[in-house]
């Protein structure tokens, strides 16, 4: 919420150059391959990474700066949930599809958590 909501707004807010996030938890998803399954499936992890970009691609775009605001122009990916991953195909063995779920666990996570501390002296 801070940074697509709360920061976003602030932007266009007049004497505020900049917003900064440090810790929380920001919402991603995980794919967790498991080695057993890839390897009885034939399946490498350039597969997977391959699956993943061809599927869900994010774009970024730029801004509009229309004052007071900024208005922000990107592109959504395409999974917007955990089945949706689950769901992307990796590859074909014969005729049969080989889907992210039958060889990694799908799941939230959160980024690693940095700190900093900044002081403005007047």
């Amino acid at each position: 919420m801070q940074d697509w909501i709360v920061a976003r707004q602030l932007y266009g807010t007049p004497g505020i150059a900049e917003v900064n996030s440090f810790g929380g938890q920001l919402k991603q998803y995980e794919v967790a391959v498991n080695p057993d399954r890839l390897k009885a499936m034939g399946v490498s992890i350039p597969e997977i990474f391959t699956a993943l970009e061809q599927n869900n691609q994010n774009t970024g775009g730029a801004y509009i700066d229309k004052k007071p605001n900024a208005y922000f122009i990107r592109g959504i990916g395409l999974a917007t949930s955990l089945n949706d991953i689950k769901n992307i195909a990796v590859k074909t063995s014969g005729s049969i599809p080989i889907f992210i779920k039958d060889v990694a666990d799908v799941r939230y996570g959160s980024a690693v958590r940095y700190g900093a501390l900044t002081l403005t002296v007047k």
